[in-house]
């Protein structure tokens, strides 16, 4: 089997294996921005201006995997460039992005679509994992990463656990309790002590972009909310 990307582990580990949902938490942003990162890591986009972040293609062609070339492709297509924080947030809302990512997961054939009824009248669809060795190799690699204090991390472990941490997924897979003693190591993988530079710079931006754009629709309510109460007022 080919290599999982980063979103298509993220989505993995933000599921509930048996009942085929995502645990509570999960931000799509945060599926956004692994897209995003794993754009920067491979040199398909790069970052310029320091203060906005901007984002400019350098390599707009096809890398052969459908979610992925989808925002490339509205990355190349728009003529202005966007902040990091912007495309986050423009991925997210793709048309059916979560379902196109757990859909190329079932082609994999690591999970499988089930129809659910709710509430008598309702179906929805539930994604129950039943190919197993994906997750507990990705978990295993975390679980390597975090709790052997010795050598570096690679780009994309360290990506994923960033992401992961920020969803607090990796509570969900390892317990608070067993994590407790490293947290100042996963603090360093994150801040990029135990990385290289060009992949720290990578963690910062793509992260404070997720916590921005989940933070920002909140915001805009709460703010709209109250607007509307003071004209009743």
């Amino acid at each position: 089997m080919k290599g999982l990307h980063i979103y298509e582990e993220l989505m993995l580990l933000a599921l509930n294996n048996k009942k085929g949902r995502q645990k509570f938490g999960f931000s799509e942003y945060s599926t956004a921005g692994a897209v995003v990162a794993e754009l920067l890591l491979d040199g398909r986009i790069k970052i310029e201006d320091e203060k906005k972040l901007l984002v400019r293609v350098i390599d707009a062609s096809p890398t052969g995997d459908p979610v992925i070339d989808e925002c490339l492709r509205k990355m190349s297509d728009q003529r202005r460039r966007s902040s990091v924080q912007t495309w986050v947030q423009k991925l997210a809302r793709i048309k059916h992005f979560r379902v196109k990512i757990l859909r190329q997961l079932c082609e994999r054939k690591i999970v499988r679509e089930d129809p659910e009824k709710v509430l008598f009248f309702f179906t929805v669809k539930t994604y129950p994992e039943i190919n197993p060795v994906p997750e507990q190799r990705i978990v295993a690699r975390i679980r390597k990463a975090i709790f052997d204090s010795t050598g570096k991390v690679d780009a994309k472990t360290a990506v994923l656990i960033a992401l992961a941490d920020g969803n607090g997924m990796l509570a969900d897979n390892f317990t608070r309790k067993a994590l407790k003693p490293y947290m100042k190591r996963i603090e360093q993988i994150i801040n990029g002590d135990m990385i290289s530079k060009a992949t720290n710079d990578v963690i910062q931006s793509v992260q404070a972009a997720v916590i921005v754009a989940a933070v920002m629709p909140a915001m805009v309510a709460s703010t709209s909310a109250s607007c509307a109460t003071a004209a009743a007022c």
